[in-house]
């Protein structure tokens, strides 16, 4: 973002989506413009909300593809149109792709990096910290045009200079490795995501939950009485000591939700449901 904003610029950022993006955008003295994904249609992203956000200031959009917090995959339809829109408008499209690994749906995630037309003004963001439960590593890496790496990488230069030296050759073996680890990593999550569904199931008094297609989170809506997705977050925390994450944290079309990650051991969900049961029928 640094490299690619000009003071004023403006970052359209379709929400719910990852927390840290409109801070990011605000660091690099740019200005985010949140756009509501559809909720009733699978968090879809429509290309008229895209165009209705639009001016002369519009720079980029980032796409979280999976979605953090939903879950949600863009079908292919869907990201050969933003491509084609970004194109027509010269803005850049930054895909942020951490969650590319996880997949449980039967269809692949569609990506763009192989069509070399859009190749001028996508940026592909990559992490070790998921896949390979490198989380804390600090490896990532992006795919740019050459161009542009060159721009990025002056001000990568100045504020990161490189990986450390361990976490490059923890990197190399997770590549090594890749087939094997992330094979292992994904019969684990499946596992914990059909305990959490299950769980949740039982609490369908209480949140509207669907099952999500990627990542290890799942985003329900709430169903009980509140006073906003933050104050039902501290509450479950202080009395159930459940951490969750608020919708809104998320941009605005968060708020009413509460994010729920189930990347720890079964033990550690079955307990945390556990408690969740307790505090629905000792608080409400």
């Amino acid at each position: 973002l640094l490299a690619i904003l000009e003071p004023g610029d403006e970052v359209i950022i379709p929400n719910p989506s990852y927390a840290s993006y409109a801070e990011s955008v605000r660091m690099a003295h740019g200005v985010p413009i949140f756009v509501d994904l559809h909720e009733n249609d699978n968090w879809s992203l429509s290309i008229d909300a895209l165009e209705n956000a639009r001016n002369t200031k519009t720079k980029a959009i980032i796409i979280c593809q999976p979605n953090n917090p939903t879950g949600h995959i863009y079908q292919e339809f869907t990201i050969r149109e933003l491509a084609e829109w970004a194109k027509s408008n010269n803005c850049f499209l930054i895909f942020d792709e951490v969650y590319k690994d996880f997949n449980y749906s039967e269809k692949p995630i569609f990506r763009l990096a192989k069509d070399s037309k859009y190749r001028g003004n996508t940026i592909y963001l990559h992490s070790f910290s998921k896949a390979f439960s490198m989380t804390g590593w600090r490896v990532g890496y992006i795919l740019a045009c050459r161009k542009l790496a060159q721009e990025i990488l002056k001000i990568h230069d100045c504020l990161v200079t490189c990986a450390p030296v361990i976490s490059q050759y923890a990197a190399m073996a997770a590549l090594r490795y890749q087939k094997e680890l992330v094979d292992d990593i994904m019969i684990a999550y499946r596992k914990r995501r059909e305990i959490a569904l299950a769980h949740f199931k039982k609490l369908n008094d209480f949140f509207e939950c669907a099952a999500p297609d990627s990542g290890y989170f799942f985003f329900p809506k709430i169903l009980f009485k509140n006073s906003g997705s933050k104050n039902a977050a501290i509450d479950i925390l202080d009395k159930a000591k459940v951490n969750t994450v608020p919708g809104i944290a998320f941009g605005p079309a968060g708020e009413g939700y509460l994010r729920f990650c189930f990347g720890r051991s079964e033990e550690d969900i079955n307990e945390a449901f556990t408690r969740l049961k307790n505090y629905f029928n000792n608080s409400l």
